[in-house]
């Protein structure tokens, strides 16, 4: 909760600062009349039992289930469910490394727009259907990138009055949850979901689409770093270079990890969470920083205090 008052202090959409609890709560509306917490304080900032997990993140072989190289169940709070949901996408799928001017920090572009992967994750933790028991999914296939919610849109309601530059009926199914996101600074409340993951896609080339079934709704992005080789990269526009697309391996994937959820990464913190030699962290971090994935901090090599952190989004 400290986490999420900081958040919306950045966003300027909370006032004042951590009191306590359960004042935080009263400010949110999630506390009900009887002195109960609502099911969307729960959702926010509870975790969830472990029969009942918020999210599956799949990476898949091909563009079905047959072949799956990792399955992860989270049952993390909304925004740390938000964040592992954007940041294994992000590790999973191609990137390529972009100096804009000599000498500069690379910069990081994911085949598909950060932005819009957020965009649709939250949308899906919005909307879903919680009483069917069934988890959002978020799977990396070879061609795409899809987000299934459980349930369809409000009745009246569809994807083509969205993406038609209209904010459907603006119907909220769970309006708690909702207001925990947006006073985040995480989304925006009034139905601008669709039209800004459009927006983000269309200004990277990235081509995206909505589908429902009986009872889920689905976003798929595909990936057009998916054709992409080495040889073609050289044919880009000069202010993207030579740059490849690349995907991080297991050590890579959770050194990341690590930086994202602690806001930096030590060669022991990697060494005893992915189970690998201090030589094999060290060479890890440093493939990372010669990326610009990370960048490393301390006064020499043998400095006892150096750590490795995300690099700025400036």
């Amino acid at each position: 909760m400290r986490d999420f008052v900081e958040l919306g202090l950045q966003a300027g959409r909370v006032n004042d600062g951590f009191t306590n609890v359960s004042d935080i709560l009263r400010r949110l509306g999630v506390i009900a009349p009887d002195g109960a917490l609502t099911n969307a304080a729960a959702v926010a900032f509870y975790k969830a039992p472990s029969a009942y997990p918020g999210m599956k993140l799949g990476l898949l072989a091909g563009n079905d289930k047959l072949d799956i190289f990792d399955l992860q169940q989270e049952d993390l709070p909304l925004i740390q469910l938000l964040k592992r949901a954007e940041f294994f996408v992000v590790s999973s799928i191609r990137r390529r490394f972009v100096s804009v001017e000599p000498g500069m920090q690379r910069r990081e572009i994911p085949e598909i727009p950060r932005e819009a992967v957020r965009e649709a994750v939250a949308n899906a933790l919005c909307h879903r259907d919680y009483t069917t028991g069934t988890a959002v999914e978020v799977n990396v296939n070879m061609d795409f990138v899809g987000v299934v919610t459980p349930g369809l849109f409000p009745e009246g309601d569809a994807p083509e009055n969205h993406l038609a530059g209209g904010d459907g009926g603006l119907e909220q199914r769970n309006p708690g949850i909702v207001q925990a996101l947006f006073r985040s600074g995480t989304i925006e409340q009034y139905g601008t979901g669709i039209p800004r993951i459009k927006r983000y896609c269309d200004a990277e080339g990235v081509k995206f689409s909505y589908r429902q079934t009986a009872n889920t709704t689905a976003i798929r992005f595909d990936r057009p770093g998916a054709q992409v080789s080495i040889e073609e990269n050289a044919s880009m526009p000069k202010h993207i270079g030579a740059a490849k697309y690349e995907i991080l391996d297991e050590a890579e994937r959770i050194a990341i990890t690590l930086a994202t959820e602690r806001g930096r990464v030590t060669r022991r913190e990697l060494s005893e969470t992915a189970g690998i030699g201090k030589m094999k962290a060290v060479q890890t971090l440093k493939t990372l920083a010669s990326k610009g994935a990370l960048i490393w901090t301390g006064k020499s090599q043998n400095d006892p205090h150096q750590y490795y952190c995300l690099p700025s989004n400036d």
